[in-house]
Protein backbone atom coordinates (compact mmCIF):
# COMPACT_ATOMS: atom_id res chain seq x y z
CA UNK A 1 0.00 0.00 0.00
CA UNK A 2 1.23 3.49 -0.84
CA UNK A 3 1.63 6.30 1.63
CA UNK A 4 0.48 8.83 -0.99
CA UNK A 5 -3.00 10.27 -1.19
CA UNK A 6 -5.17 7.94 -3.30
CA UNK A 7 -7.84 9.09 -5.75
CA UNK A 8 -10.52 6.77 -7.09
CA UNK A 9 -10.56 8.27 -10.57
CA UNK A 10 -8.20 10.14 -12.84
CA UNK A 11 -10.73 12.94 -13.10
CA UNK A 12 -10.81 13.43 -9.32
CA UNK A 13 -7.01 13.66 -9.23
CA UNK A 14 -6.97 16.06 -12.19
CA UNK A 15 -9.48 18.33 -10.47
CA UNK A 16 -7.16 18.63 -7.47
CA UNK A 17 -4.27 19.58 -9.78
CA UNK A 18 -6.45 22.23 -11.43
CA UNK A 19 -7.44 23.64 -8.03
CA UNK A 20 -3.83 23.68 -6.74
CA UNK A 21 -2.53 25.42 -9.88
CA UNK A 22 -5.03 28.22 -9.35
CA UNK A 23 -4.83 28.64 -5.60
CA UNK A 24 -1.66 27.16 -4.13
CA UNK A 25 1.40 29.12 -3.08
CA UNK A 26 3.52 25.98 -2.75
CA UNK A 27 6.84 25.75 -4.59
CA UNK A 28 6.09 22.31 -5.99
CA UNK A 29 2.68 21.93 -7.55
CA UNK A 30 1.57 18.60 -9.03
CA UNK A 31 1.71 18.58 -12.84
CA UNK A 32 0.08 15.28 -13.75
CA UNK A 33 -1.68 12.17 -12.50
CA UNK A 34 -0.54 8.59 -12.71
CA UNK A 35 -2.07 5.22 -11.93
CA UNK A 36 -0.34 3.24 -9.19
CA UNK A 37 -0.27 -0.47 -9.87
CA UNK A 38 0.55 -1.24 -6.23
CA UNK A 39 -2.54 0.27 -4.64
CA UNK A 40 -4.79 0.52 -7.75
CA UNK A 41 -5.42 4.22 -7.22
CA UNK A 42 -4.52 7.49 -8.92
CA UNK A 43 -1.84 9.77 -7.47
CA UNK A 44 -0.39 13.21 -8.20
CA UNK A 45 3.20 14.01 -9.14
CA UNK A 46 5.11 17.19 -9.86
CA UNK A 47 7.45 15.24 -12.15
CA UNK A 48 6.82 15.39 -15.90
CA UNK A 49 6.77 12.19 -17.94
CA UNK A 50 10.10 13.17 -19.51
CA UNK A 51 11.69 13.68 -16.09
CA UNK A 52 10.28 10.34 -14.92
CA UNK A 53 11.64 8.48 -17.95
CA UNK A 54 15.07 10.10 -17.57
CA UNK A 55 15.21 9.18 -13.87
CA UNK A 56 14.16 5.58 -14.53
CA UNK A 57 16.69 5.23 -17.35
CA UNK A 58 19.43 6.57 -15.09
CA UNK A 59 18.42 4.24 -12.23
CA UNK A 60 18.38 1.20 -14.51
CA UNK A 61 21.84 2.07 -15.77
CA UNK A 62 23.14 2.24 -12.22
CA UNK A 63 21.75 -1.20 -11.39
CA UNK A 64 23.93 -2.87 -14.02
CA UNK A 65 27.35 -4.01 -12.85
CA UNK A 66 30.17 -2.01 -14.36
CA UNK A 67 32.50 -3.87 -16.68
CA UNK A 68 36.24 -3.40 -16.63
CA UNK A 69 38.50 -3.67 -19.65
CA UNK A 70 39.59 -7.12 -18.44
CA UNK A 71 35.95 -8.32 -18.39
CA UNK A 72 35.38 -7.07 -21.93
CA UNK A 73 38.30 -9.08 -23.32
CA UNK A 74 36.89 -12.40 -22.14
Amino acid sequence: MCDKRPFDTRQAASEVIYYLKRSSSRDKIPRRTYFCRYCSAWHLTSETKGEYRARRKWQKGRDKPSRTMRDRRK
